[in-house]
């Protein structure tokens, strides 16, 4: 029996159809990869803030009230800041993957992710900076200190801050572009693999 002329149409339709050029075992290594970055980057971003309320918590007998007072307030805002990019870090770290698409798909969420984390980090530089000048400029009001003292660690403060925001806001800037590179093949692959009908 002969097939129908509209039988042969769509057969021949389906085999002229594209397959995405996914390399399935390179894209999982990519991932897990990322998965492994992703984990401990946070683990440092928590730890991180654990160290400044260990340090805050062992020294607490050396600070006067004031300045406990707003380091602990520092210290309680990074570690919300900190929570806050772990969240943005949830596709390498909690997401179900079993398919190549949910693979490709976590891969494409994260690096869109890491983008904003790339971002944020780049302007946390400058409000970090902006941050402890309020602070110190908060305990030469609240007279915390002999202003001679005050004055030698705010210099320092300053020095040390800028010779590290800095360079860390150009590493920031260049993570952020090359995320912004990586996204486009993906977001091209992801297409490509849906409209193949995957």
């Amino acid at each position: 029996m002969s097939k129908k002329p509209q039988e042969s149409d769509l057969i021949a339709l389906w085999q002229q159809q594209s397959v995405p050029n996914i390399d399935t075992d390179k894209l999982h290594k990519k991932f897990n990869r990322m998965r492994w970055r992703q984990v401990s980057y946070a683990c440092g971003d928590v730890f991180g803030v654990l160290i400044g309320l260990a340090v805050l918590w062992f020294s607490r007998e050396r600070m006067s009230e004031i300045f406990f007072t707003v380091m602990l307030t520092f210290v309680v805002l990074s570690l919300v800041f900190a929570l806050y990019i772990v969240y943005l870090r949830r596709f390498a770290l909690f997401a179900q993957r079993r398919t190549t698409r949910e693979f490709l798909l976590s891969l494409t969420e994260q690096t869109r992710s890491n983008i904003k984390i790339a971002c944020i980090t780049k302007h946390s530089t400058w409000v970090s900076w902006c941050s402890l000048n309020i602070v110190w400029l908060i305990l030469w009001a609240a007279d915390d200190m002999p202003i001679e003292e005050w004055r030698n660690k705010f210099v320092l403060m300053n020095a040390v801050s800028l010779l590290v925001f800095i360079p860390f806001w150009f590493w920031a800037q260049h993570r952020q572009r090359k995320f912004e590179r990586a996204l486009v093949p993906l977001e091209q692959s992801l297409k490509e693999y849906d409209s193949a009908g995957n």
